[in-house]
């Protein structure tokens, strides 16, 4: 198996998006047999996919990733483990003993916040649409406030 985590200073890169090394680890039954640097070509999403497809890239440790690249990847048969943060080392020695993912190296202020956040949006949507007369929820409702200003 192809594990790709992009690095910067021998740490996991804080953003894939914009990251320029790539360490490629190949492991099999639970160690390395293999080990290489590239670097990353352009900026643009479809052009980092391909090149992760082009190197065989089956897993993908990273930090911040944006949406698109995300979905890229993941319709590409990419494994993506993201809101990664620590010392490459230690990142893939965590890996590699079947610690992953570890809370340990997620990135500062990422635990669990996405999932909250999400949370709240969807509930004060729905409670401002319940309070509101009829035929003022949702998004018509803020078009019609807007008019009778």
């Amino acid at each position: 198996m192809l594990v790709a985590i992009p690095f910067w200073q021998g740490r996991v890169s804080p953003v894939f998006d914009s990251a320029r090394k790539l360490a490629l680890v190949q492991i099999e039954n639970g160690t390395i047999v293999g080990r290489n640097e590239v670097l990353l070509e352009g900026t643009l999403p479809p052009h980092r996919v391909d090149q992760l497809v082009n190197l065989g890239v089956e897993i993908l440790v990273c930090g911040a990733i944006s949406r698109t690249l995300t979905t890229m990847c993941r319709y590409s048969g990419i494994t993506i483990f993201a809101w990664v943060s620590g010392p490459l080392e230690e990142v893939i020695q965590a890996y590699i003993a079947g610690t992953f993912p570890n809370p340990a190296y997620t990135m500062p202020g990422c635990r669990g916040r996405r999932f909250r956040a999400r949370r709240r949006r969807g509930r004060g949507r729905n409670r401002d649409a319940a309070q509101q007369p009829s035929g003022f929820g949702g998004g018509q409702g803020r078009q019609n406030k807007k008019k009778n200003k």
